[in-house]
């Protein structure tokens, strides 16, 4: 989760730095944004649940795998957004990634030494995060898309698929700040510009 909050951070601050706005990703919503966003936090209210010993295995499991469907979802939704669908194809390697890894091992594996380098060693991983980690040593194969990336700066472990899907985050906030020629301001811009030229010389 850090990761991805970083992703949105630098996702704003790139789209700001080349002229975007705020406002303009409110103008070009994705379809299902607010259903994903809702599954995700719950994720993360109800993994809390989960570590203090409140949830049982049943629920645990279908939040886990709402989630997931939620993201699915979306992103098939939104295949076609044209500029955008560099940054939806990123996420939804990511996505894909981390997804086939959880189904062959029943769990998101995270590497023993990734989180001593994380500045994590001894953490309970299948406590938290609605049991979804399952502590591992073993290298190669399908682990090689398992949670090995230590980001010791935002005290976690990453896959190669958060990796992915951090960056198309960051590429798609920033892209959806972009303005573009049907927004009201460049309209009103290119409006006023025609008028100018269509004025008669004064004498």
């Amino acid at each position: 989760m850090p990761l991805f909050l970083l992703a949105v951070g630098l996702g704003l601050a790139t789209g700001y730095v080349a002229g975007g706005r705020l406002a303009a990703l409110g103008r070009r919503p994705l379809s299902g944004s607010l259903f994903v966003g809702l599954a995700l936090a719950s994720e993360v209210v109800l993994g809390e649940l989960s570590r203090r010993g409140h949830l049982d295995t049943a629920w645990r499991a279908g939040v886990v795998v709402s989630a997931e469907l939620a993201v699915g979802l979306f992103l098939l939704r939104n295949r076609r957004r044209g500029e955008r669908r560099l940054s939806l194809l990123l996420i939804a390697l990511g996505w894909a990634a981390n997804l086939v890894v959880m189904a062959r091992y029943g769990a998101m594996p995270v590497s023993a030494s990734g989180l001593r380098r994380a500045g994590l060693a001894g953490l309970a991983v299948s406590r938290g995060q609605l049991g979804k980690h399952l502590l591992t040593s073993k290298t190669g194969g399908l682990y090689l898309l398992s949670d090995w990336i230590p980001l010791r700066a935002l005290h976690t472990v990453a896959s190669p698929g958060d990796l992915a899907m951090a960056l198309g985050i960051a590429a798609l906030v920033a892209g959806g700040m972009r303005k573009h020629p049907g927004s009201p301001a460049r309209a009103a811009r290119a409006h006023s510009g025609e008028q100018t030229a269509l004025s008669p010389p004064p004498f």
